[in-house]
C-alpha cells in the first residue's frame, strides 16, 4: 500500500510542476535556431544557426506592419518550439502583442507574454505543431520600435509529444506489472 501511495505522490507532484507556468521567462536551451538584434532595422549576430539565414525585416502594404520572416526546413514529425525575446529601454505603455503566423494548415498556441528575468522586457513563446517553411513575427504598424534594445529569435524542434506520453504510459505499465509480480511472488 505506501508503494502506491509513493507512485501517486510522484504522479501528482509531476503533473503540478509541469502544470504550472514559470514566473519569469527565458529562452530554453538547446536551440537549434537563434539570432540576436539591438533593434528593427538592425543586423543579426548568429548564436545558432543550421544554415537557414537570418531572420529578414518586411514591411507590407497598404497597412504598413512590419514582419519579421524567419526561414525553415519543414519538417513534419517534429512539434516547433519558437521564442520572440524584446528588451526595451522603458516598458512601453501599451503592451505589444506581435502576432505569429505560417502556413494556413499550420496549428500554433501560446503568445502569452510573459516576464523576462533581469531585463526590461518580455518573451513570447509559442508552439507550432511541426516545422513549417517559413514563420513570420507581424509587430503591426504602431510599434514602440525606439525603446527596443535587444530582439531574439530562437527555435527548437523537438519529437511530438505523442512519443512522450507513450514512453510515460510504457513505463507506467512496466511499474504497474513489477508491482504484480513482486506481489504474486509474496502470497
Amino acid at each position: 500500500m505506501l508503494h502506491r501511495v509513493n507512485l501517486v505522490t510522484a504522479i501528482l507532484v509531476i503533473a503540478l510542476l509541469g502544470l504550472c507556468g514559470p514566473i519569469y521567462a527565458e529562452i530554453v536551451h538547446p536551440v537549434d535556431y537563434h539570432y540576436k538584434s539591438p533593434g528593427y532595422g538592425a543586423g543579426w549576430t548568429s548564436h545558432e544557426d543550421p544554415g537557414y539565414g537570418p531572420p529578414e525585416w518586411r514591411i507590407t502594404t497598404p497597412e504598413g506592419n512590419v514582419i519579421l520572416h524567419v526561414p525553415n526546413q519543414p519538417r513534419e514529425n517534429m512539434t516547433k518550439l519558437f521564442w520572440l525575446q524584446l528588451d526595451f529601454s522603458e516598458l512601453p505603455l501599451v503592451l505589444p502583442h506581435p502576432q505569429l503566423t505560417s502556413e494556413p494548415w499550420i496549428q500554433i498556441t501560446g503568445g502569452n507574454p510573459t516576464p523576462n528575468q533581469g531585463s526590461l522586457g518580455f518573451t513570447w513563446e509559442w508552439q507550432l505543431n511541426w516545422q513549417p517553411p517559413w514563420e513570420d513575427i507581424n509587430f503591426g504598424n504602431a510599434f514602440p520600435w525606439a525603446s527596443v534594445t535587444n530582439i531574439e529569435v530562437a527555435s527548437r524542434c523537438v519529437p511530438e509529444p505523442g512519443v512522450g506520453i507513450l514512453g510515460l504510459a510504457g513505463g507506467l505499465t512496466a511499474l504497474g506489472l513489477a508491482q504484480f509480480r513482486r506481489r504474486k511472488k509474496t502470497s
